[in-house]
C-alpha cells in the first residue's frame, strides 16, 4: 500500500498540507516530496519566525492565493509542519505544487 500524500481533506473542508521546511536554503523553492510530506526550502533562517513566514508566502503564490488563506496549524518550532488551505481545491493544490 503505498503512503498517503501530503495533501488531504480537512474536516472543516479545508485542505490539510504536510510539510518538511528547509530554512537558510540557497533559494527558495518546493523540491518534491519527501515521504508523506511536501519538501519546501526557503532562504530565511529559522528564527523570530522567517522560515514559517517565508513557507506561508511561498505556498500562497504558487497557489495563487492570498496569504491570509494559509494557517500553520502544527509544527511553529519544528521543521515538520501543518498547514490549513482555504479557497482552494484539491487538484488545483496538487497541480500548482507538483503533486499530480
Amino acid at each position: 500500500m503505498a503512503a498517503p500524500g501530503p495533501l488531504s481533506q480537512g474536516p472543516d473542508g479545508h485542505l490539510r498540507l504536510q510539510v518538511k521546511v528547509v530554512p537558510g536554503a540557497a533559494h527558495d523553492a518546493v523540491a518534491g516530496t519527501l515521504g508523506s510530506r511536501l519538501k519546501v526550502r526557503v532562504c530565511a533562517p529559522p528564527s523570530a519566525g522567517a522560515a514559517n513566514a517565508a513557507l506561508l508566502a511561498l505556498l500562497a503564490g504558487r497557489l495563487g492565493l492570498c496569504r491570509g488563506d494559509l494557517d500553520l496549524v502544527a509544527g511553529h518550532g519544528s521543521p515538520l509542519k501543518t498547514l490549513a488551505i482555504r479557497r482552494c481545491g484539491l487538484q488545483h493544490a496538487q497541480r500548482a505544487l507538483g503533486l499530480a
